[in-house]
């Protein structure tokens, strides 16, 4: 009794990185995940205030939550009242295909990740090995110019992000007209500027290669 005593009161304790109870994990998930679908239903039926999807609680987004409990409907659902819940962050570590991507051990990772590069292709972003995701529009706008002053310029004015600053830069090195060669990168190209959505007849990752992992 006293062994067992001791090592429940290491569940939860204040050391992050010990041992913890996967039952007691799951249920604070899925209390996480029962308010958000509350959110999530009362948002369906009013206008959802901007930012209400993408504010984190502690230190997470509904969406990290649909994700964590490989639930590809409510993050359908987020991403269609709210679109940023794509590209907003989810944790610490980024927006949720960054999470994803620098956490390849993630149990869903091989579902949720061809899931949420999809919705970004289907809302107009490329998505990248690294997690980063470029609108399409910019991205080519990027190649067409080749001028690393104009990135510059447009992370000061907010049109991107620093990773994607990163991204577009790396991109940028580059064989130039590699974009008019590279099947796997015509491919994103085209369905983010059809906006459409090739994940549930694809297998694996979408995402291009192009810009590396920087």
């Amino acid at each position: 009794n006293r062994r067992r005593r001791s090592q429940g009161s290491s569940v939860g304790g204040a050391d992050p990185h010990g041992p913890y109870d996967p039952d007691v994990r799951k249920r604070e998930q899925t209390a996480a995940f029962d308010e958000m679908v509350a959110k999530v239903r009362a948002a369906q039926n009013t206008k959802v205030a901007p930012g209400e999807l993408t504010r984190m609680h502690d230190g997470e987004a509904p969406i990290k939550s649909a994700v964590d409990l490989a639930d590809p409907l409510a993050v359908r659902t987020l991403a269609e009242l709210d679109p940023a819940t794509l590209t907003a962050p989810c944790c610490d570590k980024g927006p949720v295909l960054v999470y994803l991507r620098q956490t390849p051990d993630h149990p869903n990772y091989s579902t949720m990740v061809p899931c949420i590069e999809g919705l970004l292709l289907e809302n107009g972003f490329v998505p990248f090995k690294d997690g980063s995701a470029v609108p399409v529009g910019i991205l080519m706008g990027a190649l067409a110019e080749r001028d690393e002053a104009a990135l510059t310029e447009q992370l000061r004015d907010g049109s991107i992000d620093f990773r994607q600053f990163k991204t577009l830069r790396a991109v940028l090195t580059l064989p130039e007209g590699f974009e008019h060669s590279d099947t796997s990168f015509m491919f994103l190209v085209r369905n983010a500027t059809d906006r459409t959505n090739p994940h549930s007849s694809a297998d694996g990752d979408l995402s291009s290669d192009a810009g590396g992992g920087g």
